[in-house]
């Protein structure tokens, strides 16, 4: 979609159709499954269902760590602005072929996956190893914390690629356009999703229990 989008110069009607036939796709598979739904009758006013749960994050000093995560939500949106403006400004093309700049969140999307699904077999016996503790895992805030540590490698690695991508600037547009490849985006991207994976899950996790 990407892809069309760039060489499309303006003729967006094949994403929207593309767009539309996803989201109908995914309508009917979400209905052919309510049969198989828990369902239960409501109960209770909702009202003070909400206040109890206002009133037991502050009881429990869940409401600055919801806070903290806030911020961290603030780095993730950098993806589809900040990234994807300095990978237009880079030069795109492998063997003639053009990569479209929002194209490159596939590193992301990768990363946050294969993170999520390997951090039990990866992570967690690493986090024995160097520790030296019988911990089995690492707690939800350690987690989140580990995160946001993430985030600050990965905004550190995209300024770099960002001074020397203005080193090879030519300097002859607005955008200041460079020779420096997008591939070297790959690491800011990959770090982004392993933060995404740390500290994304681990909130769900922690205010769930």
């Amino acid at each position: 979609m990407v892809y069309i989008e760039t060489k499309s110069t303006g003729n967006w009607l094949p994403i929207f159709w593309i767009s539309t036939g996803c989201v109908i796709t995914t309508l009917v598979f979400l209905l052919s499954l309510t049969r198989r739904y828990m369902h239960f009758k409501p109960f209770g006013s909702p009202i003070s269902r909400i206040v109890q749960v206002i009133v037991a994050s502050l009881r429990n000093r869940l409401l600055p760590v919801w806070l903290c995560t806030i911020w961290s939500s603030v780095v993730f949106m950098q993806i589809p602005s900040l990234f994807t403006e300095q990978g237009a400004a880079m030069d795109r093309t492998i063997l003639h072929f053009p990569i479209p700049p929002a194209g490159m969140i596939a590193f992301d999307i990768i990363s946050t996956s294969t993170l999520i699904v390997f951090y039990d077999k990866l992570i967690v016996p690493l986090h024995i190893k160097l520790m030296k503790t019988q911990s089995k895992t690492l707690v939800e805030l350690q987690r989140i914390g580990t995160g946001f540590a993430v985030v600050v490698v990965t905004m550190l690695s995209a300024g770099l690629v960002e001074q020397r991508r203005l080193k090879f600037s030519d300097g002859s547009s607005t955008k200041e356009m460079s020779s420096l490849h997008i591939l070297w985006q790959i690491p800011q991207y990959i770090l982004m999703g392993a933060s995404k994976a740390m500290v994304c899950v681990a909130e769900k996790e922690f205010f769930a229990t």
